[in-house]
């Protein structure tokens, strides 16, 4: 499946910029973050005649180390898989340690 070029992947293991960027350029006003839901919510609502919503989500704790749970190889293959969401979404390239 990595291997798969966006276009070609199921959805759920596209990278999630392909839904967001055109041409390199996002096509959304605004990208919120699980890990800031309330912050992130809130702002949506500012913008929007949307609601405040009743916390109704799941709430894992600690963050997921992928470094932690993926050896060398999968952390490499992951690492190039999504390397335009990490880039263009500001998340951190994993290593391992």
């Amino acid at each position: 499946m990595a291997a798969l070029p966006d276009e070609r992947a199921e959805k759920h293991f596209r990278s999630q910029t392909r839904f967001l960027y055109r041409d390199g350029k996002p096509i959304v006003d605004f990208v919120g973050r699980l890990e800031h839901f309330e912050e992130d919510w809130a702002e949506v609502c500012r913008h929007t005649r949307l609601a405040p919503v009743a916390r109704a989500y799941n709430v894992t704790g600690a963050p997921v180390r992928l470094e932690e749970w993926y050896d060398a190889a999968l952390l490499g293959v992951v690492n190039r898989r999504y390397a335009a969401d990490f880039a263009l979404l500001g998340y951190p390239v994993r290593e391992r340690p």
